[in-house]
């Protein structure tokens, strides 16, 4: 899309395997028992996905036409996810291949109410705490993302940027429990904006002892994901609210939320007023919980912007 320019995605690599549970978390977890925690749930659906953070929203920025270039480390049986990026255009500039670990891989068990519980190995991922060298460039990035991924890595990437003058948006997700209050302070400090969910906020808030009215002496803009209830985007001067794009085909809430990333670095990218920022990543959320998985959804320009503009009005972009 016009005018997008290029953005650096800085985040973990990983292999999905998806199960849905057809009950509640709930209902079989006994609050008094908690401490002795013994459950199995039994899922009626399992599928294998491409995933880690950064591939979904390099993924998803491929979609929206904009240039992503990767920087992350993979492991040995990385192959398969190389041809399938390297299909939709991705640069894998910035990949690490260690051929003495695997690539990291998650599973993810969601029941009825999109309730998630996720078991993670790291892998290669825990290797991230390289030079990025020549890629922390602001005269060949517009803007970078640092998502989810080895806690040492991410804090260095912050650090990278800030020095560089590449400006760059704080996506902790879940990396938080990995963070110090110190270390989450000194990673916001800088950014070009916060993008976190209302319970990451919270935690944030608690770990570094700031308000969010603090925050935003850190970042000058915080965006709260709220999953059904849409998003909230915070700058010191206004506050908007934006609603989810609606749907009648809400099949799995996994990765949502790193296409919603993809839609508002295209909005932030080419400078759009809060509200429409929070409208492209709404726009882009909407498609991946129409279908199974992290990178199973797709779309042609013409298709998201007409899609756009009878959820939401006119088209931002020139």
């Amino acid at each position: 899309m016009p005018g997008s320019g290029n953005i650096l995605v800085c985040g973990s690599i990983a292999y999905d395997t998806i199960l849905d549970f057809p009950g509640r978390f709930a209902e079989h977890i006994l609050p008094d028992k908690i401490h002795m925690l013994n459950v199995s749930f039994t899922a009626d659906r399992r599928h294998q996905d491409f995933g880690g953070t950064g591939g979904n929203i390099a993924y998803n920025l491929a979609l929206l036409e904009l240039r992503p270039t990767l920087l992350a480390t993979v492991g040995n049986d990385f192959g398969v996810y190389r041809r399938w990026l390297e299909e939709h255009d991705i640069d894998l500039a910035g990949i690490h291949e260690f051929p003495d670990a695997f690539t990291a891989s998650a599973t993810i068990i969601t029941d009825q109410d999109d309730n998630q519980i996720t078991a993670f190995h790291g892998g290669a991922m825990l290797r991230n705490d390289i030079p990025g060298g020549d890629l922390i460039d602001p005269a060949r990035f517009a803007l970078a993302i640092i998502s989810p991924d080895g806690a040492r890595g991410m804090q260095r990437r912050a650090r990278e940027c800030r020095e560089a003058g590449l400006p760059f948006v704080i996506d902790p997700g879940q990396s938080l429990p990995a963070h110090g209050g110190g270390e989450l302070r000194e990673m916001i400090r800088g950014a070009r904006a916060l993008i976190v969910n209302d319970y990451e906020l919270q935690l944030i808030c608690e770990k570094t002892g700031l308000s969010e009215d603090d925050l935003l002496g850190l970042t000058p803009l915080i965006t709260v994901t709220l999953g059904r209830e849409g998003a909230r985007l915070r700058s010191p001067r206004e506050q908007v609210a934006v609603g989810i794009a609606p749907t009648d085909r809400l099949l799995d809430p996994t990765g949502a939320g790193d296409a919603y990333r993809a839609g508002f670095l295209l909005g932030l990218v080419n400078g759009l007023d809060l509200e429409s920022i929070g409208r492209l990543g709404a726009a882009a959320a909407v498609w991946a919980i129409e279908e199974h998985g992290t990178q199973n959804h797709t779309y042609g320009r013409s298709e998201f912007i007409e899609r756009y503009e009878r959820d939401f009005g006119p088209w931002p972009l020139a």
